[in-house]
Parts: C-alpha cells; sequence; structure tokens
C-alpha cells in the first residue's frame, strides 16, 4: 500500500502538468525544466511498476510463496 501511494503522487502530478490548459500556446516560451519534469515523471512511474510490481509476483502463486498472502482466504 505504502507503494502504491508513491505511485499515485507522481500520478497526481502528471495529472497536474498535463492539465496546464496553455501549454499549446506557450510551449516555445515554457522553461525547458517543464518538459523534463513531464518527462522524469513518466520514467519514475516506470521504474515504480519495474521495481516493485514485477510480473513473476503480481497475481501469481510466487507472491502466496514469499508473502504468506492467500487471495482466496
Amino acid at each position: 500500500m505504502f507503494i502504491d501511494q508513491g505511485v499515485q503522487y507522481y500520478q497526481k502530478f502528471k495529472i497536474i502538468l498535463n492539465s496546464y490548459e496553455n501549454e499549446r500556446q506557450c510551449i516555445s516560451s515554457l522553461p525547458p525544466a517543464y518538459t523534463k519534469l513531464k518527462s522524469y515523471i513518466d520514467v519514475s512511474i516506470q521504474k515504480f511498476n519495474l521495481a516493485y510490481r514485477p510480473v513473476e509476483i503480481n497475481g501469481s502463486k510466487m507472491k502466496e510463496l514469499l508473502y504468506g498472502i492467500n487471495e482466496y482466504e
């Protein structure tokens, strides 16, 4: 749950940046840091998903074995 909160924070930042109404009109005058920040947020979300949600563990018997989780209890 803690890890999911981290991803949610990055997703909220992405929503904030993507909801800037005047981005198309101001793209030439926006600082390069704005574009970099948008790409860094996408990369961070991808890294969270790769590091903390490996395919081998999500929704598998491996998860049950590693963490003692029984999805059918």
